[in-house]
């Protein structure tokens, strides 16, 4: 078992340090609101993480990839989301710039609310990514030896990715509050912050340009 998680773990690591928009929502919130942002953004997109390995483990990933539809549906969805990030991180930018400073209370107000709502951002991000489902359905079994316990073995990797996912995450955050600390002129943030939100805004219409090719 432990040739067969080292394996699985090798793998997962690479593909989850390959960019994708669980690093990018996590980089955007460090920079944008903080180390404890980005930290619920990472916390979010690893359960995230840890319910599509729950979900494979019970057959739910199965029906999804059986169903062109649905699997469809979930694609729009998650990137009518990823769309919708991306234009609200241009909104809040702005609107963080043109405030008066009598109302800088109420944005920074605003601000704590979205440190909240991060968790659900992380988790919402992954949880409408099918994708990350069918890695588990297509390469996990390769890693299950012949009469093992599938439904035990497709668990512990599931653990395994959440903790693999999780410390790359954190590795992010980490990096990303050093940078803030550095570049704390308005200009440069709010232009990584444009950058940002372009950035999920084209991985969002990529996906669904995919979609509605298909």
């Amino acid at each position: 078992m432990i040739h067969a998680v080292a394996a699985f773990a090798a793998l997962s690591l690479i593909m989850t340090i390959t960019p994708g928009p669980d690093s990018l929502l996590v980089l955007r919130s460090s920079l944008r609101d903080g180390r404890s942002a980005g930290a619920r953004v990472a916390a979010g997109a690893t359960c995230g993480s840890l319910a599509w390995g729950i979900a494979s483990a019970v057959g739910v990933t199965a029906v999804l990839a059986a169903s062109a539809q649905l699997y469809r549906g979930v694609q729009l969805a998650g990137a009518a989301y990823l769309v919708f990030l991306g234009i609200h991180s241009w909104h809040t930018r702005s609107a963080r710039r043109d405030a008066p400073s009598a109302y800088r209370d109420a944005h920074a107000a605003t601000a704590r609310r979205e440190c909240i709502t991060g968790f659900r951002a992380g988790l919402l991000s992954n949880v409408l990514n099918p994708k990350v489902g069918l890695f588990f359905l297509a390469v996990m079994p390769q890693f299950i030896p012949h009469h093992a316990p599938v439904t035990g073995y497709t668990l512990a990797f599931a653990v395994v990715d959440m903790l693999i996912a999780g410390t790359w995450l954190a590795i992010v955050v980490w990096i990303s509050d050093r940078a803030r600390t550095v570049l704390r002129r308005e200009a440069v943030r709010r232009a990584l912050d444009r950058i940002a939100g372009a950035a999920l805004v084209g991985l969002g219409l990529r996906v669904a340009a995919e979609q509605m090719t298909i």
